[in-house]
């Protein structure tokens, strides 16, 4: 269903289709925020330095459980990070934030550029970080 109304919309300058997504991340549906996810990371070559603020108001305002969390962080924000390596010094401080969402999500937004042998260092320090936070969702994150 992503898939076939992305078609419908992805002549939509980026703005628009990530003000759908915020509309879907806002929904409170299980559902809704998968296509928020997909549709988002089909902008990854349009993804510009700003947008990490809108990925992060994301995580900290509408992620509620573990699927969307790492939906949205190991595609979108991973190649967000893979485009702008310098911006993983913003998952530090996610990595130390109250919201556990934010917690996991400085981890599992590194899996997909670690597994490309990209950011290993960063890899080391947030799972550093994070051993130990007791937080079972964030431990299973990184591990």
């Amino acid at each position: 269903m992503s898939r076939k109304y992305h078609q419908e919309i992805r002549a939509y300058p980026k703005c628009a289709i990530l003000d759908l997504c915020k509309m879907f991340w806002e929904s409170g549906c299980l559902e809704e925020p998968f296509v928020a996810c997909d549709w988002s990371f089909n902008l990854r070559d349009q993804f510009q330095t700003p947008d990490l603020h809108i990925f992060e108001s994301w995580i900290s305002n509408y992620v509620t459980n573990w699927a969307s969390c790492d939906t949205l962080c190991n595609h979108t924000v991973g190649a967000y990070l893979e485009k702008y390596p310098g911006a993983v010094t913003s998952l530090h401080e996610w990595a130390t934030s109250p919201n556990r969402w934010a917690r996991r999500a400085a981890a599992v937004s590194l899996i997909i550029p670690a597994r490309k042998g990209l950011l290993q260092q960063e890899v080391l320090t947030i799972a550093d970080r994070l051993l130990i936070d007791d937080d079972d969702l964030v431990q299973k994150g990184y591990r």
